[in-house]
């Protein structure tokens, strides 16, 4: 577990990177934002890129807990979705400034901080295809390419943040509960093998 100062200062970046943009954030503020002084910030960060990278490592950090508090013993895949979309939708709920990050183009620009979003995002998607593929190994799971589907998963959290741009007066929490179920019975339908 991060401590204080730590989390503070991701949480703070999360949040500038978001509304300023990578291009405009600067060390300074985040610092303000994390009610410390700047010098703190290059205590934990060497840079405005490696603190960004920061922030994306402590995302996919959370999203990799997720995946691996599914227990999969006993547990039946339609339930096994529908718990994974649960909890990995409240956490983009809980942070829709992380999808504002991902969004700006500095992940195209920047090869090294593309090829580290990159194999962060990778470490989730082969953890996710390890999970369903013991599924699909014991017949329960359609045989599909578990990494397209994997993507398709994670991207389809993404799909969060344009519902609530479509639905701006709906409650946070009825469009959260709204988009995970239906995520669940979408991902259900299409992957389940549906005995005869």
């Amino acid at each position: 577990m991060p401590n204080e100062t730590l989390q503070a200062i991701l949480d703070a970046g999360l949040h500038t990177f978001a509304r300023n943009g990578y291009g405009a954030a600067r060390i300074g503020d985040i610092a303000a934002a994390a009610g410390i002084g700047k010098g703190t910030v290059y205590l934990y960060f060497s840079s405005k890129e490696d603190l960004l990278l920061g922030v994306l490592e402590s995302y996919i950090d959370r999203g990799l807990s997720i995946i691996d508090e599914l227990g999969l013993v006993g547990v039946e895949p339609e339930e096994g979705i529908r718990v994974f979309l649960d909890a990995a939708m409240d956490l983009v709920a809980a942070d829709v400034d992380f999808l504002s990050i991902l969004e700006q183009r500095i992940f195209l620009s920047d090869e090294k901080l593309r090829a580290r979003a990159e194999a962060l995002f990778r470490s989730m998607i082969e953890r996710l295809v390890e999970k369903v593929g013991v599924h699909m190994r014991a017949g329960t799971v359609i045989d599909y390419d578990l990494e397209i589907v994997a993507t398709a998963v994670i991207g389809a959290l993404a799909s969060f943040r344009l519902y609530r741009v479509l639905h701006p007066k709906e409650d946070p929490k009825t469009s959260r509960k709204k988009v995970s179920a239906e995520l669940s019975r979408f991902f259900s339908a299409a992957l389940l093998a549906r005995k005869r």
